[in-house]
């Protein structure tokens, strides 16, 4: 396996730069995690690294033809010859910190900077800044002086930036409004469980709404997606997330996290999520007269969960309301509708096109600083033009840390690593994630987080945690390969429970072996190769 569950700090002298994974083009993305997660790399200089990986992209594209058609296809390759060299330089990382910075990271080529990056090891910053007076938390706030400094830079999310957007979006559902439109005047359409599983144990509860906007002389329609949790699952919830600084992982969906990730992302990264409206708090008792949400008073989410809790101590009860953007249909019901009546599947160029852009929706997601934890063909949005969106964000988490859980003494910023298992659909999840539930059973683990703080050693506390960035490959390799197949080649991500999977985890995730993948262009199979093995 390609994973490394020692949590081993960065290691790079200079400063940290939130923006530095670049969507490169994914063939080179796989060679720069294959080179870099592999002990002869440290034989090698920098400079013999970068030409290694373009000398065997080039190689092997000089022995097939030069322009890739679908129609023409000899079946061999992915992409066409000219692609890795022109997006790769239209996706340069572009530092704005200056040429202050003495590092020699810096003056590398953009694919350098990514192969240092990749390997598990220490973030080294010069200082941290804890002078922030308008921050309660400073274990949180606590992060290099660069990132503040940096006036034209997107932050990456931590708990503390989290809070103060969510605290924005907060408002009344009986005073919010869009277009002229009162929020209690909608009508909401409930969306049903897949399947219409009336056995379904989501607390939450989704609707769709459609709403005449009225801007100036001219009437809009707007569509919004709403999801209703519980007062009493969010109180809970934000209680157990305040404890952890932000870090709590749930084995269920996470309402406190999600609204997070859509207040964050609509702030500072757009385009990756779709665009979030509002969190309202909403009553059971509609008629109740009095002013729920004060500008004056609620300037703090711990304030308003306090509020909550009065609330819920009076037995008055009610949802915490998500609103945001129906954005297109995800890419299962677009592939759906593309191919319907039509007995047939999408072109390879559609299915080049969706690889691509889930790809550098990943990228982009993990720039501003998050984890999904559940890709899927369900939760990613796709547009008639092929634009594309991440949704359902309950499972995600935080893609950095500035502390090492159940350790003490441990200084820095480091890679988010997990100890929850149950992440992503049975076809997604990670084999270690298979081999974790297995262990809790054995062991009668029910709530990992609080279970295992009795481990102080490093090398016992390695066997629990795994790397939440690369289970985000790991699903997004699945992901091509349901994209590229018209369908999954295993019904569980386990070798234990599955016998192709078993198969090819034996193999080495060699997809020579299967008569169904052998004939898929090389580098594809490559890239499946490196981002499930």
């Amino acid at each position: 396996m390609l994973y490394n569950f020692v949590r081993k700090p960065f290691n790079f002298s200079g400063t940290f730069n939130h923006t530095s994974v670049s969507s490169y083009q994914i063939k080179e993305k796989a060679y720069c995690r294959f080179l870099s997660e592999h002990d002869y790399v440290k034989d090698c200089s920098d400079e013999n690294m970068l030409s290694r990986i373009f000398k065997k992209i080039l190689l092997r594209k000089k022995e097939h033809h030069e322009k890739f058609e679908d129609e023409q296809e000899d079946g061999r390759f992915l992409f066409s010859n000219s692609s890795i060299k022109d997006k790769w330089s239209k996706n340069k990382r572009i530092s704005s910190i200056g040429d202050d910075i003495k590092s020699e990271f810096w003056s590398k080529e953009n694919l350098m900077y990514n192969i240092k990056l990749l390997k598990n090891e220490k973030i080294e910053v010069n200082d941290y800044d804890t002078s922030d007076d308008d921050c309660d938390d400073n274990k949180i706030s606590k992060y290099p002086k660069i990132l503040k400094e940096r006036d034209n830079s997107k932050p990456i999310f931590n708990w503390h930036l989290g809070k103060i957007s969510v605290l924005k979006m907060l408002d009344n559902a009986e005073n919010f409004s869009i277009g002229g439109v009162k929020y209690k005047d909608w009508d909401l359409i409930p969306i049903l469980p897949p399947n219409n599983n009336k056995n379904d144990k989501k607390v939450h509860k989704m609707f769709k709404a459609s709403i005449s906007a009225r801007y100036g002389l001219k009437n809009k329609t707007m569509k919004f997606f709403i999801k209703k949790i519980p007062m009493d699952t969010w109180v809970k919830q934000y209680n157990l997330m305040t404890e952890y600084d932000g870090e709590y992982l749930l084995a269920g969906e996470n309402a406190v996290m999600e609204a997070m990730a859509l207040a964050f992302l609509n702030e500072y990264h757009p385009n990756i999520a779709p665009k979030f409206y509002k969190l309202l708090y909403e009553e059971d008792n509609k008629n109740s007269s009095d002013c729920i949400l004060d500008n004056e008073i609620f300037y703090d989410l711990n304030l308003f969960n306090d509020f909550l809790c009065e609330k819920l101590n009076t037995n008055i009860n009610g949802n915490i309301v998500m609103i945001s953007e129906y954005y297109g249909e995800d890419i299962f019901d677009f592939i759906l509708r593309e191919t319907e009546g039509f007995n047939t599947f999408l072109n390879k160029n559609k299915k080049k096109k969706i690889l691509y852009e889930s790809l550098h929706l990943l990228v982009k997601l993990h720039d501003a600083g998050f984890s999904h934890l559940d890709l899927s063909p369900e939760n990613i949005l796709i547009s008639d033009k092929y634009q594309m969106l991440f949704c359902d964000f309950a499972k995600s988490t935080p893609l950095y840390s500035f502390k090492l859980r159940h350790l003490k003494h441990f200084e820095g910023l480091y890679s988010f690593e997990s100890c929850e298992p149950s992440i992503g659909k049975i076809e997604y999840m990670p084999p270690e994630c298979w081999n974790l539930l297995r262990k809790y059973k054995k062991m009668k683990i029910k709530d990992p987080m609080r279970n295992l703080n009795y481990i102080t050693n490093q090398d016992k506390r390695k066997d629990f945690y795994y790397d939440v960035s690369n289970a985000d490959k790991y699903m997004l390799g699945v992901f091509f390969i349901w994209v590229w197949n018209n369908g999954y080649l295993w019904s569980r991500s386990d070798p234990e429970q599955d016998h192709v999977f078993y198969e090819l985890s034996q193999a080495d995730m060699n997809f020579n072996m299967l008569e169904r993948t052998k004939k898929w262009p090389d580098d594809f199979k490559f890239i499946l190769k490196v981002t499930t093995s």
